[in-house]
């Protein structure tokens, strides 16, 4: 994977996303969400306004979905 223009190995799937544009607003990216078989257990919300992104993470939580928004180069394990 290429991160800020260096290579870097990952150990994790990668998943291209289809059906949603990247400038969608909240409420198609609910909308979106709200759509999946079944809601996925994690979420890392690694985009947008500080404020927006505490709202949409608990947009997001509501349904049971542990959301976590790390801060600027804070590493992410699972």
């Amino acid at each position: 994977m290429r991160v800020n223009g260096h290579e870097r190995r990952v150990r994790c799937r990668i998943e291209r996303v289809e059906g949603v544009s990247g400038h969608g607003d909240r409420e198609d990216l609910l909308r979106w969400f709200a759509g999946f078989p079944q809601r996925p257990a994690r979420v890392v919300l690694n985009h947008g306004i500080a404020g927006a992104r505490s709202e949409f993470s608990a947009a997001l939580a509501t349904g049971g979905t542990a959301v976590h928004t790390p801060m600027l180069g804070e590493p992410i394990s699972f």
